[in-house]
């Protein structure tokens, strides 16, 4: 038999214009015949709910259930519980990303305090980023060896300012 449950919920009649929603006991009759098709999909997304520490589901005869949703054991909710946990996942890795960037490049940063407030740079440290203002101009560098350089850079550009207007308010 073709595994056509993600129509759980509507049939189509003789009559190719129309569509016939079934009832719930042919719902639940479907969904208790596909079951076993997703079970393993199914107890997989599981155990990847629970190590993430979220809510499990719960599995019963014709549905399973997730907090209060109750869903038909059909791939269309398969599929939206799969496409939820790769999200989380995916979310959870650039989570982890973003904090071994900033463990490793805030200490370097932070290194460049006392430069940057003598030439007047003011810097924030956020999550993902190094907030600095520079008189009336806000921006910000990530954490990356490329900000970094850039950030370095900058500095060194506005001590060269420094240095050309001390030593021609000397000459004058």
């Amino acid at each position: 038999m073709i595994n056509d449950s993600s129509v759980v919920s509507y049939v189509v009649s003789d009559n190719p214009h129309k569509i016939v929603q079934t009832s719930w006991q042919e719902n639940e009759a479907m969904s208790a015949y596909y079951k076993s098709q997703f079970m393993l999909r199914l107890k997989i997304a599981n155990a990847k709910l629970a190590l993430h520490g979220l809510e499990t589901l719960q599995f019963g005869e014709v549905s399973f259930k997730r907090g209060w949703n109750n869903c038909y054991y059909s791939e269309r909710e398969v599929v939206k519980i799969e496409r939820e946990i790769q999200e989380i996942e995916e979310w959870k890795e650039k989570e982890r990303v973003i904090k071994i960037a900033k463990e490793t490049f805030q200490p370097m940063f932070e290194e460049l305090l006392d430069r940057s407030k003598r030439l007047g740079f003011v810097m924030s440290f956020l999550k993902d980023k190094v907030s600095i203002q520079h008189g009336n101009y806000y921006y910000a560098k990530l954490y990356n060896n490329i900000d970094l350089s850039s950030f370095i850079e900058e500095l060194k550009q506005e001590e060269r300012v420094i240095a050309t207007k001390d030593s021609s308010s000397n000459v004058a």
